[in-house]
């Protein structure tokens, strides 16, 4: 596997680890931010700001992803 392969399986797993536990904490009808709710679940915020880094701004290391 090349390096970005993996740099984007890892993002993927990342992302749906987040999005996963995020969905169980929703109450609302009416999706809620998702660093609110992970804030209310003590996820760390650096977890939640990688996931919003590899969903909407660019990939993370891979060096990171692997600290995740």
């Amino acid at each position: 596997n090349s390096e970005h392969e993996l740099q984007l399986l890892y993002a993927m797993c990342v992302i749906r680890l987040v999005n996963g536990i995020v969905d169980v904490a929703q109450r609302a009808r009416v999706a809620g931010s998702i660093s609110v709710l992970a804030e209310e679940l003590e996820w760390p915020r650096w977890f939640v700001e990688l996931r919003h880094e590899a969903t909407h701004q660019r990939l993370p290391t891979l060096h990171v992803l692997r600290l995740a």
